[in-house]
This record gives structure tokens, C-alpha cells and sequence, in this order.
């Protein structure tokens, strides 16, 4: 699977404005998109995001995306890689 995690802290005015531009960034490119809150929270689930992991995107927002993803078989070593990425902060 080919994902890109965007860590957001929306500002009020400006919710609207940024989902479009995400929107619009996932239709021009082939990885499937979600955007997370700083406590790495589903605010918002791209087209390709949720047909990828079967989830809707009222299924994956308001939850952590190791909650959706992270099953009993999912791999440790995984689990820990992800967990320590530094994800790309936007203003």
C-alpha cells in the first residue's frame, strides 16, 4: 500500500479550505491520503484511503489510524517503525 500521512492543526476558517486543497492534492496522485490531528487522530479519510483499507471515512474519522490498522497478526517490527516516524508538520 502506498499512504501519506499529513499531521494538520486546523484553524477555525480555515477547515474547509484545507480539506479541498487535500482533496484535490489525493486526485492528483496515486497514494491514498488521511489527515491526522497531533494525537495522530483521523480528521479526515481520502477516496483511496478508505477503499484501500475497506474503512469509510465515517468508520476511520475520530480514530487513531493503529486502531484501525493494527490487528493481532500485524507485525511488531511494523508497528514500531510507524509509530517512530517523524510525520511532516503543517502550519
Amino acid at each position: 500500500m502506498n499512504h501519506a500521512l499529513i499531521r494538520s492543526s486546523f484553524r477555525p476558517g480555515a477547515a474547509q479550505l484545507e480539506a479541498a486543497a487535500i482533496a484535490l492534492q489525493e486526485a492528483r496522485s496515486s497514494r491514498s491520503l488521511c489527515v491526522l490531528d497531533r494525537d495522530a487522530v483521523i480528521l479526515w479519510a481520502g477516496e483511496r484511503f478508505t477503499h484501500q483499507t475497506g474503512f469509510t471515512a465515517a468508520e476511520a474519522i475520530g480514530r487513531r489510524g493503529s486502531d484501525l490498522l493494527a490487528g493481532p497478526d500485524t507485525d511488531p517490527r511494523v508497528v514500531n517503525e510507524v509509530a517512530a516516524l517523524k510525520l511532516p508538520q503543517r502550519a
